[in-house]
C-alpha cells in the first residue's frame, strides 16, 4: 500500500541536477507527515547524479535519523529519463511492495 506522497518544487538552485537542500528536506518531511510515520521504503526521485543524489539522501537521512529506512531509485538503474522518471519510480515502488522485495540499486 502506498500510504503517502508529497510534491514540491525545488526552489532556487544552481541547476536541474542540483536540488535545493532545504526544499528537499521540506518535501520529505511533508511526505513523512502525510504517512504518519508508517513507512519502511522510499522510492527516491534521485537525479542520477553524484551531486543531486547526495543532496536527496542527506535530506532523507536528516528526516529519518531516528530509524532505518529502505531507499531505492529507478533513476539509479535507468538514468535520467525526464518525464518518464516519475512513472518509472511509481511502478518500481508498486512492484517492490507487491513482491515484498526492494530492487537492488546500481
Amino acid at each position: 500500500m502506498i500510504v503517502g506522497a508529497a510534491v514540491n518544487q525545488d526552489g532556487r538552485s544552481n541547476g536541474l541536477s542540483a536540488p535545493n537542500p532545504a526544499q528537499q528536506r521540506a518535501v520529505i518531511r511533508q511526505a513523512w507527515t502525510n504517512v504518519a510515520g508508517a513507512c519502511g521504503f522510499v522510492e527516491a526521485h534521485g537525479s542520477a547524479t553524484p551531486l543531486g543524489d547526495a543532496i536527496e539522501l542527506q535530506a532523507l537521512q536528516d528526516t529519518f535519523a531516528e530509524g532505518a529506512i529502505h531507499v531505492s531509485s529507478a533513476k539509479g538503474s535507468l538514468g535520467h529519463t525526464e518525464a518518464a522518471a516519475g512513472i518509472a519510480g511509481l511502478l518500481r515502488a508498486v512492484l517492490a511492495v507487491h513482491h515484498r522485495v526492494i530492487p537492488p540499486q546500481a
